[in-house]
């Protein structure tokens, strides 16, 4: 698939090192002409086409947020959005994760048109450019302190959390959890949520 993108050069940004072009969030908004279909993520002001996803990973994504979304509604602890929602952690980062919850004490951070802050646990289902679920954006979402990350892996039936550090600054080694296990969630104690049901 082909797609044409018009750009104002007298609006777009370049590094000073590289001379590639910088790109923020405000920068793509302005923009009349950016197309319909694939999701768009900025990573570090690089700008990244995400194609829709297969069908599998559509079907494990609402399984994980169905899950999420009845134990979030039966606390009233806050609020589960499924993709595409933007989340700006800055202008020059912004994200489209598969599932994101935000909790009641950060419900600032939402507005009508997107969430504009670090949400409490974001959800990511790998897809084959898996670099850039499994090192780019845990890095972005560990620099950030986003405090939970789910990296969801269809083909090996496996749910990867990682946790930020006490000190909020690293995450610590991965938990893994595999066919029967319950996933255990730190910023949702209480969810209860079975491997075996996730990928069914």
């Amino acid at each position: 698939m082909e797609i044409s993108i018009k750009f104002d050069r007298d609006h777009l940004k370049y590094h000073p090192e590289s001379g590639k072009v910088y790109f923020t969030y405000d920068s793509i908004e302005k923009l009349p002409e950016w197309p319909d279909g694939p999701l768009i993520e900025i990573l570090n002001g690089d700008i990244f086409m995400v194609p829709s996803p297969s069908l599998l990973h559509q079907k494990v994504a609402l399984n994980i947020a169905t899950a999420i979304k009845s134990h979030v509604d039966e606390g009233k602890l806050g609020d589960v959005f499924t993709a595409p929602v933007d989340v700006i952690l800055s202008n020059e980062n912004v994200t489209v994760p598969d599932i994101v919850f935000v909790s009641s004490a950060k419900n600032t951070i939402l507005t009508p048109k997107n969430i504009r802050g670090v949400p409490d646990l974001v959800v990511e289902i790998l897809s084959q450019n898996k670099n850039r679920d499994m090192v780019h954006k845990k890095a972005l979402y560990e620099s950030f302190s986003v405090p939970e990350y789910w990296v969801v892996d269809i083909e090996e039936k496996s749910v990867l959390a990682f946790r930020i550090d006490e000190k909020g600054k690293t995450y610590r080694k991965a938990l893994v959890f595999r066919e029967n296990d319950e996933v255990r969630s730190a910023v949702l104690p209480e969810l209860k949520m079975n491997c075996r049901n996730v990928f069914k």
